[in-house]
């Protein structure tokens, strides 16, 4: 069933601001409606103001369902960047004692 806002919004539109264009979606390929989004969102303190944005597991889903050549790449960057912000795992089959 949709929302309100949904049925307001349909599938999007864009939103012309001194600052760029933001991109109003209905919903997220890969992440769902307003309120999943919502659930997979992280707040930023920017300079004029607060903001949230998709978290990156959210965001690499959103990438992948979309299925184009730039955001399969930008998927693959993404992963990247999350491997590289996870701690590194000990590995201990190199682990060697003297006794």
């Amino acid at each position: 069933m949709r929302t309100a806002w949904q049925k307001r919004l349909g599938s999007g539109f864009y939103l012309k601001t001194d600052l760029g264009i933001v991109d109003c979606l209905g919903e997220v390929l890969g992440v769902g409606d307003f309120e999943r989004v919502l659930e997979h969102s992280v707040e930023l303190e920017l300079p004029f103001g607060n903001c949230r944005i998709l978290d990156l597991d959210a965001l690499i889903r959103a990438k992948e369902a979309m299925n184009r050549d730039h955001d399969r790449l930008t998927a693959r960057q993404l992963r990247e960047i999350k491997r590289r912000q996870q701690p590194p795992q000990p590995n201990h089959a190199h682990n060697s004692y003297v006794l």
